[in-house]
């Protein structure tokens, strides 16, 4: 019958030196429970007999931790132990605990290193930042110390400048008492909150008034245009009788020749005159205006009209008969 006990989870937040003691306690209740040990013999001078399903207990071990731990137990503790050993589930617990309660010699010295040369990845959130300072600090065994350390960390190490200068400018809070390592943290995630919502707003607005000022070019250019036509003439055949109904209007069904449109004559079509290849307009010279001081003076004028005045010295025009 397969065992109901749930496997306890070793938790790296907080105080992870308690938190440890606790996954051992909570760990060794769980094998008594699976039957992964015997417990009628003697867990010191009866070692391999007390631990009876070493695999399976080595590998409930490695299932109970985080990714950040088992990481540790994989690339730093793993190779340290013979291929003896690997096979005694103590020997790994032995060492976990040795990790993780600050025991372990030189490893103090590492873990303050790694504690104090890190600093917040550009694509971390200041919660994410947050929680590796807590894990990394927590390690370090600076006992009465460790949130005010923390703290410390925490500013020092934070990607953003804007946030960062905020929260060096004052230790204190308003009633005069220390900040402590979840009063900067709450800080810091409040300025990145505003930070995301004013960039939102920003791109919003910038978005709506683009748009606006599309439609307030294309409502101006349309409404000039309609200005052009005789408002005692039919908008879509021109009759100068007047508007009259639609149905027994002449243009209804018609194409246009100048745009290509349906339903209107090219007399009241409101698109510019098309242009001719080369970018100039189309001028119509009459058979009266053969003279070349004549000609240049209709061309200019229609330049003008549309690119504003012309030097003296401007001769460049593009006629078509």
């Amino acid at each position: 019958m397969a065992s109901t006990a749930k496997r306890p989870e070793l938790k790296l937040r907080g105080n992870i030196v308690e938190n440890f003691k606790n996954f051992e306690v909570r760990f060794d209740d769980y094998c008594i429970q699976t039957n992964y040990r015997d417990i009628t013999k003697d867990p010191v001078t009866e070692k391999d007999a007390y631990y009876k399903q070493p695999i399976l207990e080595i590998s409930a071990l490695r299932s109970a931790l985080p990714d950040e731990a088992l990481h540790v137990l994989r690339y730093t503790i793993e190779p340290q132990i013979s291929e003896v050993d690997k096979k005694k589930p103590w020997i790994w617990m032995v060492r976990l605990r040795l990790l993780y309660t600050g025991t372990i010699g030189s490893s103090l010295m590492v873990n303050r290193f790694k504690f104090w040369s890190s600093s917040q990845d550009i694509y971390e959130t200041v919660q994410d930042w947050e929680v590796k300072v807590e894990q990394t600090g927590n390690l370090c065994c600076y006992g009465d110390m460790t949130d005010e350390m923390c703290r410390d960390k925490f500013v020092f190490g934070l990607h953003s400048g804007s946030i960062r200068t905020e929260l060096l400018k004052t230790h204190l809070k308003p009633n005069n008492t220390l900040k402590t390592m979840q009063d900067v943290v709450a800080e810091a995630k409040a300025i990145e909150s505003a930070q995301k919502t004013n960039k939102i707003i920003g791109e919003a607005k910038k978005g709506l008034e683009t748009k606006g000022l599309e439609e307030q070019v294309n409502w101006t250019s349309h409404r000039d245009m309609k200005l052009k036509r005789d408002p005692e003439t039919c908008h879509w055949c021109g009759n100068q009788k007047g508007p009259h109904p639609w149905k027994s209007c002449p243009a209804n069904g018609k194409t246009c020749a100048k745009c290509g449109g349906n339903d209107h004559f090219s007399k009241v079509c409101l698109e510019e005159p098309p242009h001719r290849p080369g970018g100039g307009p189309h001028i119509k010279i009459n058979p009266g205006d053969q003279t070349k001081d004549l000609i240049e003076h209709k061309v200019r004028t229609i330049l003008v009209d549309m690119v504003g005045p012309l030097p003296d010295t401007e001769k460049i025009y593009t006629i078509w008969a």
